[in-house]
C-alpha cells in the first residue's frame, strides 16, 4: 500500500514554486550612466544583481537606484524576498515602476525555501541594517514584500519589528500573531494561484482586525504578480504617503483615479465590479472624497444579481476544497492509469467558470507531489517515490523540481545515467544555483561524474557572470 509520508497539513505549508527563468536586466552605455554619491560608487537606473552586506559578506541583495536617487534626500524602499533566493528577479521586474514612482528596490538574494524562521529573519535584519548605513532610506517609508515562502518571510519580520509599518504579500501568508503591531498590508492573489483559497481565507481573517488591509486578485498563478498589477502596490504605498502629510502628488492623484474609474465602468461581473470600488475607497479614502464609490459599492451589495454571484464564488470555493481532500485521498487509493486519465481530463477543461479552479488544483497536485515525493526519497520510501515523481510531472511538467527530485530518487537507487538525465533536464527548466545541487546529500554518488563535474562549472560560471 502507498505510505503518505507527511499530512496534509505538513505539506501544504512546505510552499513550492516553479522555478523560472529571469529575464537579465538593462545594461546601459557607461557614458550615460550617472553616479550616486555612495561610498561604493554605484550607478543609478540601471539594475546591481550583487552586492555583499558590509556587516556579512556572505550575504548579498540586488539594488535598483532611481534615477532621482540622491544620497543627500531619504528615499522610499521596498525590500523584497524571493522563495529561491534570487533577489534581482523582482528587482529587474519592477524596476521601470520604481523609476516611475521613485523608490529604491532591494532583493535579497539569501532568503528563500528550506530556511528556519531564525535564519530568514536574521537576513532579512541584516539587510535592514545595510540598507540604513549604505542608502538614503526613508525610515518611515521602508517595506516589505514578498512572494510564495518570501512573503511568509516578509510578513515574519514585520509581526515582529513595529517600526516596519508597512508590508507587502503575494502567493502565501501566515497568521497575524495575537498580538500584531499597527500596520498596512496589501496582498496579491493570483486567480489560477494553489494558493488562491488559502489566500482568502487568510484576507477573512484579517478583516476581523484593525488592521489597514486590502486583498488584490489578479490574472496570474503562483508567481510575482506582474508589472500591470503590481502597479497598485506603488500607488498605495505613495497614497499611504500622501495620508501621512509626507507627500502630495495631485497628478499621480489623478491618473490613478480616472483608471479606477475607467475600471469601474468596464466591469460588468457584480463581484468583480465591487472589488475594485474597494479598491478605490482602500486606496483614496483619507486623501480625496470616496463617497461616489462608497454609494455604488452600496447599491452594488443590495442588488439580488450581486448576491447570487456571490453565493456563486463562494460555493465554487467549497466544491474547490471539496476536490482537494478527494484528490488527497487518491493519491493513496488510485493508480497511476487514474492519474492520467484525471489530469489530461483537468488540462482539457475549457468552460470558464471552472478553468481558473482546476488550474488551481493542478497546482496542489503540484504542491503535494513535491512535498511527498521529496519525503518519499529522504525516508527510501521507494514505491511511493515513483508514484508520486509520476503525478508531479503529468500535474507539472515544466517545474524543474520534478527532474531534480527525480535526479536524487534514481541516484539514491544507484542509476547514475538515469539521475544525470534527470539532472540535466531540471537545469534545461530553469534550476540555476550550483549549490542546491552541490549540498544534495542524494546526489553525492554523482560527484565524482565527469556529466555532474562539468554540469556544476557550468552553472557555476553562469552564476559569476549574472552577477558582474
Amino acid at each position: 500500500m502507498l505510505r503518505l509520508p507527511v499530512t496534509f497539513a505538513v505539506f501544504i505549508i512546505a510552499a513550492s514554486c516553479s522555478s523560472k527563468q529571469v529575464k537579465q536586466p538593462p545594461v546601459l552605455d557607461n557614458k550615460t550612466v550617472v553616479v550616486a554619491q555612495l561610498k561604493e560608487n554605484l550607478p543609478v537606473d540601471t539594475v546591481i544583481r550583487s552586492i555583499p552586506c558590509k556587516t556579512a559578506p556572505a550575504q548579498s541583495f540586488s539594488l535598483y537606484l532611481p534615477p532621482s536617487y540622491s544620497s543627500n534626500v531619504p528615499f522610499p524602499v521596498l525590500m523584497f524576498f524571493d522563495p529561491h533566493g534570487d533577489g534581482s528577479l523582482p528587482v529587474s521586474k519592477y524596476h521601470l515602476l520604481a523609476r516611475k514612482f521613485g523608490y529604491v528596490l532591494i532583493g535579497s538574494n539569501n532568503a528563500r525555501n528550506g530556511l528556519t524562521p531564525d535564519q530568514t529573519n536574521n537576513i532579512a535584519a541584516t539587510l535592514t541594517q545595510d540598507l540604513r548605513t549604505r542608502i538614503a532610506a526613508d525610515e518611515k517609508r521602508i517595506t516589505l514584500a514578498g512572494f510564495s515562502g518570501g512573503a511568509k518571510v516578509a510578513l515574519a519580520y514585520t509581526y515582529s519589528h513595529p517600526e516596519v509599518q508597512h508590508v507587502i504579500y503575494a502567493g502565501a501568508a501566515i497568521p497575524l500573531p495575537l498580538s500584531a503591531p499597527p500596520l498596512a498590508m496589501l496582498g496579491f492573489a493570483g486567480i489560477n494561484d494553489m494558493n488562491y483559497t488559502d489566500l482568502l481565507a487568510f484576507d477573512q481573517s484579517i478583516k476581523k482586525t484593525a488592521i489597514s488591509h486590502l486583498l488584490i486578485e489578479w490574472n496570474g498563478k503562483h508567481e510575482w504578480p506582474d508589472t500591470a498589477a503590481f502597479r497598485d502596490a506603488f500607488y498605495w504605498l505613495s497614497f499611504e504617503a500622501m495620508r501621512s502629510s509626507q507627500e502630495f502628488d495631485e497628478s499621480l492623484l489623478q491618473t490613478f483615479s480616472e483608471a479606477i474609474a475607467k475600471k469601474i465602468a468596464a466591469t460588468s461581473e457584480p463581484v468583480s465590479k465591487a472589488m475594485q470600488l474597494n479598491k478605490a475607497i482602500f486606496f483614496l479614502q483619507g486623501i480625496t472624497a470616496t463617497d461616489r464609490y462608497q454609494v455604488q459599492l452600496d447599491a452594488l451589495m443590495a442588488d439580488n444579481a450581486f448576491q447570487a454571484a456571490l453565493q456563486q464564488k463562494q460555493q465554487a470555493l467549497q466544491t474547490e476544497s471539496r476536490l482537494k481532500q478527494n484528490y488527497y485521498a487518491a493519491f493513496q487509493d488510485k493508480d497511476l492509469q487514474w492519474w492520467k486519465n484525471e489530469i489530461a481530463r483537468m488540462k482539457q477543461m475549457t468552460d470558464p467558470s471552472t478553468t481558473a479552479m482546476y488550474q488551481r488544483l493542478l497546482g496542489f497536485i503540484s504542491l503535494a507531489c513535491y512535498s511527498i515525493s521529496g519525503n518519499a526519497i529522504a525516508q527510501s520510501q521507494w514505491s511511493t517515490a515513483e508514484k508520486m515523481l509520476a503525478i508531479y510531472k503529468l500535474a507539472d511538467p515544466m517545474n524543474a523540481d520534478q527532474p531534480f527530485f527525480e535526479a536524487c530518487y534514481f541516484a539514491r537507487l544507484g542509476e547514475n545515467k538515469n539521475a544525470l538525465i534527470s539532472l540535466n533536464r531540471a537545469v534545461d527548466l530553469g534550476l540555476k544555483d550550483p549549490d542546491k545541487i552541490l549540498h544534495e546529500p542524494a546526489l553525492l554518488s554523482l560527484q565524482n561524474e565527469p556529466g555532474f563535474i562539468s554540469l556544476v562549472a557550468k552553472l557555476q560560471q553562469q552564476t559569476i557572470s549574472s552577477h558582474r
